[in-house]
């Protein structure tokens, strides 16, 4: 609530020829960027198009308010693939990786 009576965020909600929510997003947004937040789809509509028309919408609006999109990424390879369609790319935040202490002690 707060964020939609500031001008924060939207939501987004693709609606079918009957009238029926097929999928609903929720997006924030900052001076620079909008950052898509969570994406739902309704499991009977799972074989349409809805949160591809959700993302486009949201990603227009990125651009008619001169913002970046920023899909949030995902290691969710179904998920990664999806964000690909739309033209995103991968920006590594962190890199982890685990060493044995036997390595750590010899200094590698």
């Amino acid at each position: 609530k707060y964020g939609l009576d500031n001008g924060k965020s939207f939501s987004l909600t693709a609606i079918d020829s009957s009238g029926n929510a097929v999928a609903s997003s929720i997006y924030l947004k900052d001076n620079h960027t909008v950052y898509a937040l969570i994406h739902i789809m309704a499991r009977s509509f799972s074989k349409t198009d809805g949160l591809s028309l959700l993302v486009h919408r949201a990603v227009l609006k990125a651009a008619s308010l001169n913002c970046k999109f920023d899909f949030l990424g995902s290691m969710i390879e179904p998920v990664e693939a999806f964000n690909r369609r739309f033209g995103a790319i991968p920006t590594p935040y962190l890199n982890i990786s685990k060493k044995s202490r036997f390595l750590l002690a010899l200094g590698k």
